[in-house]
């Protein structure tokens, strides 16, 4: 059993309620522990937010549950 949840801010700009953010942000968990992703998938993300939203900053929250069996 593999399931994904997860969630995406729609945008955040520089303007929005006084953000601090000054780069994009992205959580990864697999079975609600964190991972640290590699630079290739984080800027992967990041191309394909861009082609909907491309000046804004983002947070991802992404959660992979995955049978025990299957993680290595």
């Amino acid at each position: 059993m593999v399931r994904m949840e997860g969630y995406a801010t729609k945008s955040i700009t520089s303007g929005s309620m006084k953000s601090p953010y000054k780069k994009d942000m992205v959580y990864f968990f697999v079975n609600k522990r964190p991972v640290n992703l590699s630079k290739k998938f984080t800027m992967l993300l990041g191309q394909l937010y861009r082609q909907h939203n491309p000046s804004a900053k983002y947070v991802v929250i992404l959660n992979v549950t995955i049978s025990p069996g299957l993680v290595i």
